[in-house]
């Protein structure tokens, strides 16, 4: 065969071989999967905002007395003074005690501590209700006891510091906790002894009248005052 013959056939196979390619790669390209997406970049969340903490819950709180306050004391009863000047509650000798003991354990922040005093000649039996350094009394009435309102001194006080649980104790005729011996002498008590005097015995009265007027009794040891009182005093100190 010629090499003229031989060219057609040559350039049938080139052909040929060429087809046959392409239909592989247009097979290949038809037949391929889809390329699988890139992944992409892992992001964080945003953080989320922080819960707004809620307070700690805490137990009630015991009630606490309000600085400044005062009891003033006079001849007929005792007053609660707050620090603004102003009386909040009033208590007259005479009055059922419960009230008061309510009061006094309002202004103190506690609840007192409660004892009993016998009774003699000369003094009921008292209830005693004791907040530190204060003290509150109400008569134990028994059998054969006259009635309450005929009592002299149904409910009294007696304390021994000027301020009790921040609160200032106030009574008459510039009278303290501490004071000289000396100093309770230039006061002019109605009567004196070495260890007690008293004041106001001149108003002292009671069912007569309608009224209860208490005088007021200070212990002296030491040559100080150690505690005031205010009661009734049936005798001679």
């Amino acid at each position: 065969m010629t090499a003229r013959n031989r060219t057609p056939i040559v350039l049938s196979i080139v052909a040929a071989v060429l087809l046959v390619a392409v239909v592989i790669a247009l097979t290949a390209l038809f037949t391929r999967g889809p390329r699988a997406a890139e992944s992409a970049p892992a992001t964080s969340a945003p953080a989320a905002p922080a819960a707004p903490s809620s307070p700690a819950s805490t137990p009630d709180a015991a009630p606490t007395p309000a600085g400044g306050a005062q009891i003033v004391l006079a001849a007929d009863g005792f007053s609660v003074v707050d620090a603004a000047g102003a009386t909040t509650f009033t208590h007259g000798w005479g009055d059922d005690a419960q009230p008061a003991v309510a009061a006094l354990t309002d202004l103190f922040g506690a609840a007192p501590t409660e004892g009993f005093q016998s009774g003699d000649a000369h003094y009921y039996a008292y209830a005693l209700y004791e907040w530190g350094g204060f003290t509150l009394a109400d008569v134990s009435l028994g059998d054969g006891n006259k009635p309450r309102d005929e009592v002299p001194d149904p409910t009294w006080v007696a304390y021994t510091a000027n301020t009790v649980a921040d609160v200032e104790i106030v009574p008459e005729f510039g009278l303290s906790v501490g004071m000289s011996a000396d100093a309770v002498a230039s006061a002019v008590p109605d009567q004196e002894s070495a260890d007690r005097a008293q004041f106001g015995s001149d108003r002292q009265s009671f069912y007569q009248d309608g009224s209860r007027g208490l005088s007021v009794v200070v212990n002296l040891e030491g040559g100080a005052v150690t505690r005031i009182a205010y009661r009734y005093v049936a005798t001679d100190l």
